[in-house]
């Protein structure tokens, strides 16, 4: 008959003699499990940490790139055309004619496509 307590639980072999050459109970750490750990760290940094850093390393280029006359998104969803680059840390930004904001360089998110560059949809 099948018992599903034996899926989870090995047997117990109480009778066999260990051998005498048999290593210390830390010894198997570089087993099987390991491994595991190792392989789920690796995955961890291809799929979650590497992405991250290339998505920052873009946006700090975009933010190097900014020039005056550019349409920018803010983090508030501003869109706007950059009227004056400040210093690294400020950009004044023109949402509207006469409109002028005083934004922090960091909030800009990325630059709004231009409708040349993108297709016409046909229907």
């Amino acid at each position: 008959m099948f018992n599903i307590t034996t899926l989870f639980l090995s047997p117990a072999w109480a009778d066999t003699a260990v051998p005498a050459t048999a290593p210390a109970g830390g010894a198997d750490f570089l087993g099987p499990q390991a491994m595991v750990f190792v392989v789920i760290l690796a995955l961890f940094y291809m799929l979650m940490i590497r992405p991250q850093q290339k998505k920052i390393e873009q946006h700090n280029a975009l933010l190097k790139a900014l020039q005056k006359g550019d349409q920018v998104i803010t983090a508030g969803g501003f869109v706007g055309t950059v009227f004056k680059i400040e210093n690294d840390e400020y950009v004044t930004v023109e949402l509207a004619e006469g409109l002028r904001v005083k934004t922090v360089r960091s909030t800009i998110t990325g630059l709004v496509k231009s409708p040349a560059a993108t297709p016409e949809k046909k229907n």
